[in-house]
């Protein structure tokens, strides 16, 4: 069963629950092969995302919901929780508020 994204409160954790289900899905499924169906440059920044290690950002949901399968309406949610955790004040958290 898919996760859907509007459970979620953070548009990193629904990422990474994704990415377990395909890997629990699908034991071929790479990150390196998903970054490149997604059309990012590299499948490091994917990585880097993933392990944290890089936040996510309004310009990736793009790829993201295109590697995700998100309908339009699933898109506008996840756009709508990367604005919640890169708002860098509490006004702008508030202003983003779902």
């Amino acid at each position: 069963m898919k996760t859907s994204v509007f459970q979620y409160r953070s548009a990193s954790r629904f990422l990474l629950d994704r990415v377990v289900e395909r890997q629990k899905a699908d034991r071929r499924f790479s990150i390196r092969k998903w970054a490149k169906e997604m059309g990012f440059p590299s499948h490091s920044l994917l990585a880097m995302i993933l392990q944290g290690k890089r936040s996510l950002t309004l310009k990736q949901v793009p790829h993201l919901a295109k590697g995700l399968n998100l309908s339009t309406p699933e898109k506008l949610f996840f756009q709508g929780l990367i604005q919640v955790e890169t708002a860098r004040t509490p006004e702008e958290k508030e202003w983003c508020e779902l």
